[in-house]
């Protein structure tokens, strides 16, 4: 068996629109109204991240840029905890079983996996989400958000 999807727990990691988790300083402090992250960590070697913030239209740019800097350059030391894993892998898990109850969703995904070669590549990817532990998850975060990347 290959080893649990831990980038993809930590990757698309939450979505913050009450501020919860590492970007929550964002939402909090008021620099951004939802705060967000997806990533491609799960290819060899891992691929891109996307960290965006959302701000009103008369919010400055500025402290939002520079809060989302500090907040990504601090992610090794603010670890994932047990229960926002659980939470981000509910999340995860709840939009994997609504895309197995949507035909046209299922249609799409499935033609995706396909194309990367085998159409049980979704199921293997549920598979590792349930098996991302929390020690996996900040271990891959801490090697893959890095200053110098």
């Amino acid at each position: 068996m290959r080893p649990p999807n831990v980038s993809e727990a930590s990757a698309f990691l939450k979505k913050s629109p009450a501020g919860s988790g590492f970007l929550a300083d964002l939402s909090e402090a008021g620099n951004a109204t939802e705060a967000t992250t997806k990533a491609r960590l799960r290819r060899r070697p891992p691929g891109h991240a996307s960290i965006s913030a959302q701000l009103k239209s008369d919010q400055a740019i500025d402290p939002a840029r520079d809060a989302l800097e500090a907040t990504v350059e601090g992610i090794a030391g603010n670890p994932f905890t047990a229960d926002e894993l659980d939470r981000a892998k509910n999340i995860w898990l709840r939009g994997f079983t609504q895309t197995l109850n949507d035909p046209q969703r299922v249609g799409i995904a499935l033609s995706e996996y396909i194309a990367q070669g085998d159409w049980r590549l979704g199921f293997d990817r549920r598979d590792r989400v349930k098996a991302a532990t929390v020690a996996d998850v900040n271990r891959v975060q801490t090697a893959s958000f890095v200053t110098s990347n």
